[in-house]
């Protein structure tokens, strides 16, 4: 992700598809501490046709004692 343009009233991001959809999920995630800018920029994104990243099913953790 990158900025491609930025002014005092717009932002211009550039962003992979996935990148795209982790933003989306994150942000509605978020949707009732980020405010009404962010409902109008997750608006934008599924007009655009970006779909949020699914959730894993399980997360695989392991355990690796410290290096002696």
């Amino acid at each position: 992700m990158f900025i491609q343009n930025q002014t005092s009233e717009t932002l211009t991001l550039v962003l992979t598809a996935t990148q795209a959809q982790y933003l989306l999920a994150g942000l509605r995630e978020r949707l009732d501490i980020l405010g009404e800018d962010v409902r109008e920029l997750v608006t934008e994104l599924a007009a655009a046709g970006v779909t949020a990243a699914a959730a894993p099913d399980h997360i695989r953790t392991e355990y690796m004692p410290p290096l002696k």
